[in-house]
């Protein structure tokens, strides 16, 4: 895949969306949640019924962490959490090979069994300096929406009901009628009352690359702002990639290789999928009521003078509610942190035997909110929800190499290589629910009204040592 094409027209969500009709036999699945959502591509379908099928990223020859926070697993919705590979940036991207079979197995393993996206990130350039600037905006909008009746409005058994949230009642012939909080209403279709609920999402990109150096030493800096304004209310991202890498020459046996890359990320209303969203919230809508009535979500409780739900517009009450109170009134956020880096060097034995080694560090923090106000159906309890969820990850990986390449003859050749990896990843969470507060709407933990928490950690080392031999007889038999 040239790098060209990721970046031309670029997604600034998740770079594995730009491979969209790229890769022969891939399927890729964008994540639901709007911006930063998680990826899935799979390379010549599912091997597995229970386990993951995502192919593997590896970066300049190590496994990144691709995992996400949460996942929707049934059709009552969730939350749909970022993934590793939605950090790379495009911009910084040499060269992309995709690997299936027992190529990629070779190399990599078991962890290669849904095949291997194999990535190799710029280096500095020897005897010039050069800058690339790569600045880019997207927009975007629905492209299906559901097909909805405009013929008959609120109600049941053919007879208009204001206060019905069913779709049942008389057709809509401009009838005048009781409607939101006692207010005269047109009993008129509102034919565009799903899609105007929708914005117009943007995306900016902002890249800055600088290469250069000598014979002896490289150097390539990157920085690349992505601000991502999704398609639904208040739901935005906002990245920061900072990208410094260094190449030596250190003498004409000995180089070394050192990159270090930190993003810093923010995620503002992430909204949920499935039953417990707002966009099937909004598909609820009874057809005769209008946008501009249905954002007025919220009422003052003369009695404590606290914003509830509005009686109007009815929605179903007992699985559903207005869904601008859910985007207004109920938040998702996410900020992360992540760090990643190696330092490699390699040492030239002879012409023809060489020794490398290498140290590998992918640490991720995540810090989850979710806020809900009083009234937030299934999300809060008395006095409103507060829940915080931290995530750290981290992966370090240590390997070392000998290999070297022989001709026995002028026909037969020999390659061969010996090495040792450790792997270690380890995976830590804490978990705070206040499901209901002692001061209404007041969101913090010190106000839960019954705290719990929850907390879990687990590590898994993988030790391993490997060898191969590679004999090519006239470059045609092997």
């Amino acid at each position: 895949v040239k790098p060209a094409q990721l970046t031309e027209v670029r997604d600034a969500n998740n770079v594995l969306n730009s491979l969209q009709g790229k890769i022969a036999n891939a399927v890729i699945t964008q994540g639901s949640g709007g911006p930063g959502s998680g990826a899935r591509i799979v390379l010549r379908g599912n091997r597995s019924i229970q386990g993951s099928n995502n192919a593997l990223i590896v970066v300049d020859g190590v496994p990144i962490t691709n995992g996400t926070n949460g996942t929707v697993n049934s059709d009552f919705g969730g939350l749909q959490g970022t993934d590793g590979a939605s950090n790379i940036n495009p911009d910084d991207i040499e060269s992309m090979t995709i690997l299936r079979g027992a190529s990629a197995a070779a190399l990599y393993g078991s962890q290669a069994g849904n095949g291997v996206i194999l990535i190799t990130t710029k280096k500095g350039t020897k005897d010039k300096i050069s800058v690339t600037i790569n600045s880019g905006v997207t927009s975007e909008k629905p492209f299906v929406l559901p097909d909805v009746q405009n013929i008959y409005g609120q109600g049941n058994s053919g007879v208009l009901n204001g206060t019905s949230g069913e779709n049942w009642g008389a057709k809509m012939e401009g009838q005048s009628f009781t409607g939101y909080m006692g207010e005269q209403r047109l009993y008129t279709a509102q034919p565009d009352n799903i899609k105007d609920f929708f914005r117009t999402g943007v995306s900016w990109n902002n890249s800055i690359g600088i290469s250069g150096g000598s014979e002896k030493m490289q150097t390539y800096l990157s920085y690349t702002n992505n601000a991502v304004q999704g398609i639904m209310p208040r739901n935005d991202l906002m990245r920061h990639n900072i990208n410094l890498r260094l190449s030596n020459q250190v003498s004409k046996r000995f180089s070394t290789d050192a990159k270090i890359t930190y993003i810093s990320q923010a995620i503002d209303s992430r909204y949920e999928t499935g039953e417990g969203g707002p966009v099937m919230e909004l598909y609820q809508i009874p057809r005769n009521v209008s946008l501009d009535d249905a954002k007025k979500y919220e009422v003052i409780d003369e009695a404590t003078s606290v914003p509830k739900p509005a009686p109007y517009p009815v929605i179903n009450p007992a699985l559903y509610q207005n869904p601008y109170w859910r985007v207004n009134r109920s938040e998702n956020n996410e900020t992360r942190d992540r760090i990643m880096g190696f330092v490699s060097a390699k040492f030239d034995i002879t012409d023809w035997l060489h020794l490398s080694g290498r140290a590998n560090l992918d640490k991720i923090t995540d810090n989850l909110e979710r806020i809900a106000y009083q009234g937030t159906l299934g999300q809060s309890g008395t006095g409103g929800g507060y829940y915080t969820t931290k995530v750290d990850i981290t992966q370090k990986w240590f390997d070392v190499i000998l290999e070297g390449s022989n001709r026995l003859t002028s026909d037969l050749k020999i390659d061969y290589r010996a090495g040792a990896i450790l792997q270690d990843n380890k995976y830590e969470s804490l978990n705070n629910t206040a499901n209901g507060l002692n001061v209404t709407n007041v969101f913090s933990l010190n106000f839960a009204t019954n705290p719990t928490f929850s907390q879990s950690a687990t590590q898994v080392q993988t030790q391993s040592v490997y060898g191969q031999i590679n004999l090519a007889f006239k470059e045609a038999i092997f």
